[in-house]
């Protein structure tokens, strides 16, 4: 999970840079290209909001599934131990 968040933002931030040079390097006005560069920074924004909101909600099914897991541990162990509880000591 962390990996894929990492990458995920180096994708993102190369995107950007990569946006970025394209638009400097452009034979156009300075205010074209800031308009640009603008309309740029609105969709990457608008990216990273989703990117949040996905790891957001990946994190939360995570959380809850780890949660099943322990509880069901814990049940697992009490049996076990009940178990224990009611066999013949052996000695």
């Amino acid at each position: 999970m962390k990996n894929t968040g990492l990458f995920l933002t180096g994708l993102l931030v190369g995107a950007a840079a990569g946006a970025a040079l394209g638009l400097l390097y452009a034979p156009q006005s300075g205010k074209e290209t800031r308009k640009q560069i603008g309309q740029k920074i609105k969709e990457m924004e608008a990216e990273l909001a989703k990117l949040r909101d996905k790891l957001k909600e990946k994190g939360v099914e995570m959380k809850d599934e780890i949660k099943q897991k322990i509880k069901e541990l814990e049940t697992r162990i009490e049996k076990m131990r009940e178990q224990y509880k009611n066999a013949p000591e052996e000695a």
